[in-house]
């Protein structure tokens, strides 16, 4: 088994070089922590969302698609971007035929997956047809965001994607279990989707270290925290974006998504508390 590779820190220099560092799927699934009287250990295992949960996410979006009158653009320009004067059908339909392959079999679940993420890279996945909207301002960046960032963590296992992991939370009670509670925290760069297709990128998708450098405006970035060291229950999320213009967004979860907007810093950071000890880490998106 594979193990994942140490922290390191990514940059993008101005000229276009990245240096990225990919986690093997599966890999580190478990830890020891040593005491002076015993070993324990700590079983990890990665965070996908339930078939029921995509597929309830997926239909909600459908509906706001609809209620947004979101715009499928069907033809490209030369330049990459989207023709707004091109071919185009309402982008609800393709999320409805979506949620009525997650109702079917194997092989109709994995090709809605697909049609959701395209995590090869390919075009026209349900995100960059999202993100082709905000392009030619069918949408705003908000509403985009929003859309996107209702989608889970695939619920299968697929190619070119490594999930995060989690620790198998233990049933020991608590006041036994936080004996054993040393947490780190990592950030792990999950999806980059980018202009001008939409399209996801894998170069610097990983573990990352204390920044990205060079980024271009209109990206958009998903980034999720992961826990080690500690496996009790109760633990909790605390997570903020500090924008250049002075704009704060905050939220409970165990990731952050956003599309790159303004030059200038964007300081993202993650916090978990659990066992009444807190661990931080900030990672700063700096864009051109």
């Amino acid at each position: 088994m594979k193990k994942l590779p140490g922290k390191f820190i990514i940059i993008l220099s101005l000229l276009g070089l990245m240096i990225s560092c990919k986690k093997n799927l599966l890999s580190d699934l478990y830890s020891t922590i040593t005491t002076d009287s015993s070993t324990y250990t700590i079983n990890y295992e990665p965070s996908y969302s339930t078939l029921d949960e995509f597929r309830q996410a997926i239909a909600n979006i459908a509906v706001q698609l609809d209620n947004y009158e979101v715009v499928a653009y069907l033809d490209t320009l030369e330049n990459g971007y989207p023709d707004p004067e091109g071919r185009k059908e309402p982008l609800s339909s393709f999320a409805y035929a979506i949620v009525e392959k997650l109702g079917g079999n194997d092989q109709q679940v994995a090709s809605a997956v697909n049609d959701v993420f395209h995590f090869d890279g390919s075009t026209f996945s349900l995100i960059s047809y999202i993100m082709k909207a905000h392009m030619v301002n069918n949408i705003s960046r908000q509403i985009s965001d929003s859309l996107i960032n209702q989608i889970p963590l695939p619920p299968i296992a697929v190619d070119g994607f490594d999930p995060p992991i989690q620790p198998v939370i233990s049933d020991t009670p608590v006041v036994n279990c936080c004996d054993h509670c040393k947490p780190s925290l990592d950030i792990l760069v999950t999806s980059v989707y980018v202009e001008p297709c939409g399209n996801r990128s894998t170069k610097v998708v990983g573990h990352a270290g204390k920044g990205l450098s060079g980024i271009s405006k209109g990206a958009y970035y998903r980034f999720d925290g992961e826990i080690k060291g500690c496996n009790c229950p109760g633990g909790k999320w605390n997570n903020t974006i500090q924008f250049p213009n002075g704009g704060v967004m905050g939220s409970d979860k165990s990731w952050i998504g956003f599309t790159t907007f303004q030059s200038g810093d964007n300081i993202i950071t993650l916090s978990y508390t659990v066992c009444g000890i807190t661990v931080t880490k900030t990672f700063i998106l700096s864009v051109n």
